[in-house]
């Protein structure tokens, strides 16, 4: 597998798992956003409000469009990231 492909794929991966792995805060920080304290009291409370009225969906929604919108956009940056990178180290251009 070539370098480019292989970071591409590695960076997709990456960015795929992270927004699983934290999609569960995003949702409770956004709902402490927009129902506030008054509504749900403490970060506990809320997130047994919303697992018992939702279950563990509760907290993936709205996971499948930012993995459709994210994993795209940073393996296409790593990849070009890293070609970039050898470009410049090749002709010896410095950043600074």
């Amino acid at each position: 597998m070539s370098q480019p492909t292989s970071d591409f794929l590695s960076s997709g991966t990456a960015r795929a798992l992270t927004t699983l792995i934290l999609n569960p805060l995003t949702v409770l920080r956004t709902r402490m956003e927009l129902v506030g304290a008054e509504g749900y009291g403490s970060l506990s409370s809320a997130a047994t409000k919303i697992y018992t009225e939702e279950g563990f969906r509760g907290f993936m929604r709205g996971s499948t469009i930012c993995i459709i919108r994210d994993v795209p956009f940073f393996a296409i940056l790593y990849s070009c990231l890293n070609i970039f990178k050898k470009h410049f180290e090749k002709y010896n251009i410095s950043s600074s």
